[in-house]
């Protein structure tokens, strides 16, 4: 019964990743160029040379409409490529997707996926991880800020000077704010 469950859950949590890949309603109009909302489309860009050689495993929990899901996801950044690999929190493989510099996505899903768009995974992992200065360059239709708060970095997304995406980074955890989609992601590290 408890493998049941545990299926069940499994599920539930593929569902609510594809929930938020629909959710985002990203469209892909050239090789690695992302719509975040309306008129804003941000470029997928290289691995900033900060970097390349890392890798980060974290406990993602991501709320939409109020419900909440864990998956654990890994990140490996090398030279030409930003690799992922998610997972439920029991172990059970999600999928694998890996981006290239030259903008091809590969994309290895271990359970159905359904509408899953990897260009707006990689596009939330750039905007919480890569430098400001390459992000600005690849913001078009919007600008982002960044700011010390305490011990916290905070990177605000504007429109018109209205906050649209804000991101959060302490040591202890990292919160991602979609605030024109309403979701949330909350990211702790492992290592």
């Amino acid at each position: 019964m408890s493998h049941v469950s545990s299926l069940v859950k499994s599920f539930s949590l593929v569902l609510m990743i594809s929930i938020v890949s629909a959710c985002a309603l990203i469209k892909v109009h050239e090789q690695g160029t992302v719509h975040l909302t309306g008129h804003v489309t941000m470029s997928l860009g290289s691995v900033a040379k900060e970097l390349q050689g890392k890798h980060f495993a974290q406990l993602l929990q991501f709320k939409v409409n109020d419900q909440v899901n864990e998956l654990i996801v890994q990140l490996e950044f090398k030279q030409r490529e930003m690799s992922m690999v998610a997972m439920t929190t029991t172990g059970l493989p999600i999928f694998e997707q890996t981006f290239r510099d030259d903008g091809t996505h590969h994309l290895h899903s271990y359970i159905e996926l359904p509408e899953v768009k990897p260009e707006y995974v990689i596009a939330d992992i750039q905007l919480v991880h890569w430098p400001i200065e390459l992000l600005q360059q690849n913001l078009h239709g919007a600008r982002i800020t960044e700011e010390y708060v305490g011990s916290e970095l905070k990177r605000v997304v504007l429109v018109d000077e209205r906050p649209i995406i804000e991101i959060s980074k302490s040591p202890e955890k990292t919160i991602y704010v979609n605030l024109e989609r309403n979701y949330k992601i909350e990211l702790s590290g492992l290592d």
